[in-house]
């Protein structure tokens, strides 16, 4: 029993998962906003309403032997009834162009920015405290509306600049 255990917490289930978009991509630099000693790399998936994620549901299922983990947990549900998943990573994500090119790693926040659509590959796993979700790499396929905030829809006023004295 004790070696089943041990093959539990080891393995992990990699697949792809469907077009969605992307949010909160810390894919360039970790994110050490929770944690200074340990950053992650990581994003937040927002997948169209009545998206088919039976394969992630099924390995969170298969990987949570001992119950520590809820479904709706790791795959939440937003008040439009689209399906996020917040997969992360202590390691580097690679990340491709739409061209599936891979990216070297000072160039990926030139592409991937909250609002594109991207393919991410995933792992699940189960760890002592249940199962996560890790971040493999991600795919951009196209660009999608910037999430979030900030600047006039209408671009700056021309002979503008920001803080640094750039051009805005």
């Amino acid at each position: 029993t004790n070696n089943n255990r041990r093959n539990n917490t080891s393995k992990s289930t990699s697949f792809n998962l469907p077009v969605a978009t992307l949010s909160y991509p810390h894919l360039q630099t970790p994110d050490d906003k929770f944690s200074a000693e340990n950053p992650k790399y990581k994003c937040q998936l927002i997948f169209d309403k009545g998206t088919d994620l039976s394969e992630l549901t099924k390995a969170i299922e298969t990987h949570n032997t001992e119950g520590k983990s809820k479904i709706e947990d790791l795959i939440k549900t937003d008040e439009d009834g689209r399906l996020i998943v917040s997969p992360r990573s202590k390691f580097k994500v690679a990340c491709y162009n739409k061209s599936k090119v891979k990216l070297a790693q000072v160039d990926i926040d030139d592409v991937f920015y909250g609002g594109c659509r991207v393919k991410a590959n995933v792992s699940v796993y189960a760890h002592n405290f249940g199962v996560s979700v890790g971040l493999g790499a991600v795919l951009f396929i196209d660009d999608g509306e910037r999430l979030g905030g900030g600047g006039s829809p209408f671009g700056a006023a021309e002979g503008t600049t920001d803080d640094a004295g750039f051009p805005a």
